[in-house]
């Protein structure tokens, strides 16, 4: 250990720094960017390691230590804490020399003894008391906080424990994850809206209270009221501004969760005000979004490259709502999540009501074997108002007071099939009443019609597939006319399945049914000749599967691009989400009421999103996230 005079300092420092191969460790309560950029400046060898601690406790030191600083030390890829109590000044080599002294590493701690401050420091060369010296060096490190990429802000007044608002400091948008590290976990939260302030301009005068960070609202009246020129009042809004400005930028957060190891807990205590906001990393969101045995992957986290995967189980058992308007993607993605659920998994069945037929051959292409079942044109009543609806003249007939008639309804009541198994073809029906010539006329129209004629037919096709029980199996519609015989068709289907699904609820297996352009087959009101009444098989067996199909391992998948039109019922028991964009109020305000995991702030983003873009939330997903799903 030797002495060393405030006039051999800085030479001792550079050759200090000189010697150092490995790392070097500084601590100083202040730092100025010239004495040290003159210490280090051709002196660090490359690979060698910076690390320094400044101190934090109060403005003061802020004004000290100039922001040039942080760029001397960035550029020559060093990292940098502070401290709230650091007043040592050292600086370490390789833990084989080091200097201690009085000096901080400013002008006035670092000039020759008749020019700036008298200082006291030595040169320490003993290893073993150099060791001690690093052993401190770390603890006052890990006191400290690092000043990283990761902040990204501080909180301000007042933190919630399910929200908090911090001036951002960095470029992060609507959406993004941040996080606070605390001693029981990390705290994870999403930006929900962020707002753009200049301290030197005006606070709204219309929407706010004044406050004093702003301009005097005298100042505003001047400039907005003492001309009705716009070109001066334009000239004299930027000259207050260029002159005052001051931009920040301050966002409001959700707390998602309090994150350990892969779980995520309700946070129920608020952190403290002024506390580092850091930017969450992919790896600290990967745990809760990973690949695992029942989970399917669903695309991407937007602006990422992070694979994100939903809970299978909750899915299959809670029920899934798809929305988007035309075009926004979500049919394409449907199609890809029917893939990627049946990929290896053998105890998964998936049934597809298309109204439109093109799900089979798209299926196809994307190398899904299907099992089509192409309904043709019939006309399928299930009731004598059925009939009367869908033949005006018989409607007339079946009316008439006559004995003969009355007993006529009464046969056609029995003959007619609610079920798959007991369908008759209504022409044969009808002729066996033989009503004397009554219904005469009326036959011989109907004769020739084949969609009068098939109805056994399309029943014995239809129950013949469900009974053959293949993976994925899809009923085109696309070839009905007759609004009323598509939901009598797909009401027998899907009570068809609910029915099997409770005789066998034991077995190992599960089954979604695919509702495409939901409002057809579980309307909310009525539309196109469709009711929305307990006369509707297919709204009734659609309600009765959302609410108790899990019980028996039956899911139900619902897309539609107008979810104002189906079912309130049916939307509020899907439990997990797939939102596209939304851009109609009457659908925006129908989801924010029905689903219970979009909240207003999620809902306000859909008129937003891209093509191909999503939000997804529910249970299968442990917080909202959004997705770009694969083109």
């Amino acid at each position: 250990m030797r002495f060393i005079h405030s006039d051999d300092l800085m030479e001792e420092m550079e050759k200090l720094v000189e010697s150092a191969r490995e790392y070097l460790y500084i601590a100083s309560a202040w730092v100025r960017s010239g004495p040290l950029s003159q210490v280090l400046n051709g002196k660090v060898q490359n690979g060698v390691k910076i690390e320094i601690v400044i101190r934090a406790s109060e403005f003061k030191d802020a004004e000290i230590t100039d922001p040039a600083i942080f760029k001397v030390i960035e550029d020559r890829n060093g990292s940098i804490y502070v401290h709230p109590r650091l007043h040592a000044k050292f600086i370490i080599a390789d833990g084989r020399k080091a200097i201690v002294g009085s000096s901080n590493y400013t002008f006035s701690g670092l000039s020759d003894y008749g020019e700036g401050n008298v200082e006291a420091n030595v040169l320490i060369d003993d290893a073993e008391e150099v060791g001690k010296l690093k052993d401190y060096f770390q603890k006052i490190k890990e006191e400290a906080t690092h000043l990283t990429d990761e902040i990204v802000g501080f909180a301000l007044n007042p933190v919630k424990s399910d929200s908090f608002e911090f001036v951002l400091l960095e470029d992060l948008s609507e959406g993004a994850y941040v996080k606070v590290p605390l001693e029981d976990g990390i705290l994870l939260a999403q930006i929900d809206s962020i707002y753009a302030y200049d301290v030197g301009f005006f606070a709204n005068p219309f929407s706010s209270n004044q406050a004093e960070i702003f301009a005097p609202y005298d100042l505003f009246r001047k400039i907005f009221a003492r001309s009705d020129d716009p070109t001066w009042r334009k000239f004299a809004a930027m000259a207050h501004l260029n002159g005052n400005g001051g931009a920040v930028r301050v966002a409001l957060a959700s707390v998602l969760g309090l994150l350990r190891g892969s779980r995520l807990r309700t946070n129920l205590t608020p952190f403290q005000v002024g506390t580092p906001i850091l930017k969450a990393s992919e790896e600290d969101i990967a745990p809760l979004l990973g690949e695992g045995s029942d989970r399917v992957y669903v695309g991407e986290l937007y602006g990422s490259g992070l694979k994100v995967h939903a809970d299978l189980n909750e899915m299959l058992s809670k029920h899934v709502l798809v929305v988007g308007t035309t075009g926004s993607g979500k049919s394409h993605f449907t199609k890809r999540l029917i893939k990627e659920i049946l990929e290896g998994r053998e105890d998964v069945r998936v049934v597809v009501l298309d109204p439109h037929g093109e799900y089979a051959s798209d299926l196809k292409n994307l190398g899904v074997a299907v099992e089509p079942v192409r309904i043709p044109d019939t006309l399928f009543p299930i009731s004598v108002d059925d009939l009367k609806s869908m033949f005006p003249d018989l409607a007339f007939l079946l009316s008439s007071a006559k004995k003969e008639i009355k007993e006529a309804v009464v046969k056609i009541r029995k003959a007619l099939g609610t079920r798959l198994g007991k369908v008759e073809n209504l022409y044969e029906i009808l002729k066996d009443l033989r009503l004397d010539g009554l219904l005469g006329s009326f036959l011989e129209e109907i004769e020739g019609c084949e969609e009068c004629r098939n109805q056994h037919k399309v029943a014995k096709e239809i129950s013949a597939a469900l009974e053959s029980d293949p993976r994925i199996l899809v009923f085109d519609f696309s070839n009905l006319t007759d609004a009323k015989s598509r939901s009598n068709i797909a009401g027998m289907i899907l009570r068809w399945l609910f029915e099997e699904a409770k005789k066998h609820a034991d077995k190992n297996l599960r089954r979604l049914i695919v509702l495409e352009e939901a409002h057809n087959f579980a309307p909310e009101k009525a539309y196109a000749d469709v009711s929305a009444g307990r006369d509707n098989l297919s709204l009734t067996y659609s309600q009765k599967i959302a609410a108790e199909g899990r019980k028996f391992n039956l899911g139900l998948l619902a897309i539609t691009q107008r979810p104002a039109q189906v079912s309130k019922y049916v939307l509020s028991q899907t439990n997990t989400q797939f939102m596209f964009r939304v851009i109609n109020r009457g659908d925006l305000d129908a989801l924010e009421a029905a689903v219970e995991y979009a909240g207003g702030n999620v809902i306000a983003r859909l008129p937003s999103l891209g093509l191909g873009t999503m939000i997804a939330t529910g249970v299968a997903f442990p917080f909202p996230v959004m997705v770009q799903v694969d083109g």
